[in-house]
């Protein structure tokens, strides 16, 4: 019989350990060391818009880039809410290399709108690009571009390791 050590309503990285039953014997011994750790992965995972800022001119174009960083792990499937302010308009929308395969058209970013939700099949990834994004501003002020929603899931075991959204001012 497999038996977490870990308290109810605590949260950690549960200990499995060994519990025996000697047959004609009510007692149980349980094994003395941890048979097995299960460790959570740590949430180290970003999504960004790159560069985080920029200066430009109204009516000139300029590209940002929208990755997914791993922190050092592998993963394998990310969506966000990509929304533009009002100033802002997307001229262009170039898919990356991170491979995402997106289950609907609905999941599938587009220009007018670069939400996504996407999957790496069979793969995985550390780092990638999502899309460049073409962008022109069409009026004065300061434009942004916010990422919410995000997620990002381990390719080993699909647990989340999202951790911060970058936006692009």
């Amino acid at each position: 019989e497999w038996k977490n050590s870990c308290p109810l309503f605590v949260t950690c990285d549960p200990e499995y350990f060994f519990n025996a039953r000697i047959v004609g014997d009510s007692a149980s011994v349980r094994s003395s060391d941890s048979l097995l750790r299960v460790q959570k992965k740590q949430p180290t995972a970003s999504i960004l818009v790159a560069p985080a800022t920029q200066t430009v001119s109204v009516g000139v174009p300029f590209s940002v880039f929208v990755q997914v960083n791993g922190g050092g792990q592998a993963f394998n499937a990310a969506p966000a809410t990509v929304s533009l302010s009002s100033n802002l308009s997307v001229t262009n929308l170039t898919a990356g290399d991170c491979g995402f395969a997106y289950a609907n058209p609905e999941n599938t970013p587009t220009m007018q709108n670069p939400s996504f939700v996407g999957a790496i099949l069979s793969s995985s990834s550390t780092n990638c690009t999502v899309y460049t994004l073409q962008v022109t501003p069409n009026a004065i002020g300061s434009g942004t571009i916010t990422i919410t929603n995000g997620s990002v899931k381990a390719f080993s075991d699909s647990s989340e390791i999202f951790s911060s959204a970058t936006n692009g001012s």
